[in-house]
């Protein structure tokens, strides 16, 4: 072998003996992660020196709310030649039971499969899980605000819809409580005179079926009286819950409208707010009349 041969022998030889012994002495403890735009996870390992591992897993997870979702498990495992083995601990958040996974090392990867899945782990670094933390946060607060958005304008057109009913209502309402504004003092005039009357029958001891007929009368009378003050009582109650939660809809619209944005949009509907306002306050208005004159109607009631 002339010394040229010679040298080139050794030289593969040294890289052949390096790239082994550096190939023994990796250690893979560290941060991997694998992050999309929804979800974070994580694979923090320590590896002893006899190749064992320890760690923990852990998931964050934004669901379509905007609610961020974690879970942590604890593992053991082992790592040889490259190849690794996971083994998680059965806890509360496993349903008490375990799961392997197995993968090696690719450069800075960490390649993982296990039953009904695989990921890819690239190595990272506590900054690093920061950075990918606080990027899904921002993901989460977009979506927390634009479900929030969608659920108020939900409301709101339920409350609108509910308002437009009201207002198609207007002249039925009144025409109702007119109806039982002259009704009930029909009734009240006619109760008045029978109670009268039975007085005066009952001081001149007037014959008990005359005065039997009038209290039969009566009773018709009164029982007729209450029922169209609880009809009025009602309709009355039926429309302060239509109302109230009419307003409540549209309030709750005009503060999430007023909260501060995580990206600059313009609400659609945030610019009817407050003309939707303007119509419940103008349908009190309208409808408040025919309730006070009620109202003066029946101060006992």
């Amino acid at each position: 072998m002339d010394v040229r041969s010679a040298t080139k022998s050794l030289m593969i030889f040294s890289a052949l003996t390096f790239g082994l012994a550096e190939h023994a002495l990796a250690n893979v403890s560290g941060l991997y992660l694998s992050s999309d735009r929804y979800s974070v996870e994580t694979i923090q390992i320590v590896q002893q020196d006899n190749g064992s591992l320890q760690g923990r897993l852990e998931s964050f997870q934004v669901n379509e709310r905007g609610s961020l979702e974690t879970s942590s498990v604890a593992f053991t495992g082992s790592e040889h030649n490259g190849q690794v083995v996971i083994n998680t601990n059965a806890s509360l958040q496993t349903l008490f039971s375990s799961m392997s996974l197995t993968g090696r090392i690719r450069g800075n990867t960490l390649e993982l499969v296990w039953e009904n899945g695989s990921g890819s782990f690239r190595q990272s670094s506590i900054e690093g899980r920061g950075d990918e933390l606080r990027r899904l946060g921002e993901t989460a607060a977009l979506l927390a605000f634009d479900s929030a958005t969608a659920e108020a304008f939900e409301k709101f057109t339920n409350g609108v819809e509910t308002l437009m009913s009201l207002v198609e209502r207007t002249d039925t309402i009144i025409a109702s409580m007119d109806e039982a504004h002259i009704h009930y003092s029909n009734v009240m005039e006619l109760l008045e005179t029978r109670r009268r009357e039975l007085t005066i029958f009952e001081q001149r001891e007037s014959p008990w079926q005359v005065q039997s007929d009038l209290r039969l009368e009566i009773g018709n009378l009164e029982r007729e009286a209450q029922l169209i003050a609880m009809n009025v009582s009602n309709l009355r109650r039926q429309l302060n819950d239509q109302m109230r939660s009419v307003q409540q809809n549209i309030d709750e619209a005009i503060a999430h409208c007023r909260l501060p944005r995580p990206v600059p949009t313009e609400i659609e509907y945030c610019a009817m707010t407050e003309d939707a306002s303007h119509v419940v306050q103008e349908l009190i208005d309208t409808l408040r009349p025919s309730f006070t004159a009620w109202d003066e109607l029946t101060p006992e009631t």
